[in-house]
Parts: C-alpha cells; structure tokens; sequence
C-alpha cells in the first residue's frame, strides 16, 4: 500500500472513521489519505485520535500492510478485555473505544 497524499482538513460534512466507524461531525478537524494498492486507489478519512491510538498501541508497527476497521477494533476490543476489568458484552462500543483511548492517553503521559 502506498499513501500518495495526506492532510487534515475540517470536515464540511459528516463522514465515517474508517478506523472506528463512528461519525466525523461537521466542523471536526480529521485526517484524510489518498491510498494506492496494487491498481485500486482509494480515500480513507479518520478520526485523529484514532490515528494516534493506532499509533500509541504499535498497530502500524505490527501491521504494516494497513490497519483495517476489523483489525482496529480487535486491538480494542483486546486491549479493553485485558485491562479494563468490564464485561465486554454488556459495554457498548463507543464506550470500550473511550475507555481504551483515554488509557492509553494516560500511559503516555506515564512514560513522560
């Protein structure tokens, strides 16, 4: 996969994290890629704070071909079930994806 560009404009209208998959609003500052593979091309658009939990938790590191909505959430819904103590089926997903970016927010800011 090849990025051919990147930026992060504010959204003029809602669009979908393709990482998360919940709602870029209206006015959000976000990131947007234009990608290559193989032929295909296409635009992925992202929360920025998903973009730095992808970052915090190594996902790019440990996968290098691209960090897929499937893969994304597995590193989540993971990370929530070692750590978090919470019955992951009686938590809904905007709540796991909160709990787990503030946590790995305060690890960071732990290691200084």
């Amino acid at each position: 996969m090849k990025s051919i560009y990147t930026e992060q404009p504010t959204s003029r209208k809602e669009h979908n994290c393709d990482y998360c998959g919940f709602k870029i609003l209206k006015g959000e500052k976000y990131q947007r890629s234009f990608n290559s593979d193989e032929g295909d091309v296409w635009t992925w658009k992202n929360h920025l704070d998903c973009e730095s939990l992808c970052q915090d938790m190594g996902m790019f590191k440990e996968v290098p071909e691209g960090v897929s909505y499937d893969c994304f959430w597995q590193y989540v819904f993971d990370y929530f079930k070692d750590y978090s103590g919470m019955d992951i089926d009686e938590t809904p997903n905007d709540e796991i994806l909160r709990w787990v970016k503030s946590k790995v927010k305060e690890q960071k800011q732990d290691k200084g």
